[in-house]
């Protein structure tokens, strides 16, 4: 009987193995992602202001101006959650963690 349940949770774990392969991969990818594009936030929220500013007073200045603090904590964000997506890319059962990347520098993954 031992052997009945020890070949059931054998072909169990196979069976998840190709879920987790493809969620840690996907972990992997994103915080690599995050890791080689986080410091272009601060500028490219200079150059276009996030589109939630646009109810600022004078937006065209002040939005510009705003954009370097948060472009700033962007990147930081960006860069701790890369840094957690690949420690933790064995334990597939953490969701992504990234945010969402501006540029795809590794092509033909599929960020979440």
């Amino acid at each position: 009987m031992r052997r009945v349940a020890v070949w059931l949770s054998l072909l169990i774990m196979l069976s998840l193995a190709g879920q987790a392969k493809a969620e840690g991969l996907n972990n992997l990818y994103a915080g690599i992602n995050g890791l080689l594009s986080f410091f272009a936030d601060p500028f490219v929220m200079v150059v276009i202001p996030p589109e939630d500013f646009e109810e600022l007073p004078a937006h065209k200045v002040t939005g510009r101006i705003l954009s370097i603090p948060a472009g700033t904590l962007l990147s930081a964000y960006r860069v701790m959650m890369g840094a957690f997506d690949v420690a933790f890319t064995p334990f597939w059962v953490f969701p992504t963690m990234s945010p969402e990347p501006r540029w795809e520098t590794i092509q033909g993954v599929e960020y979440e």
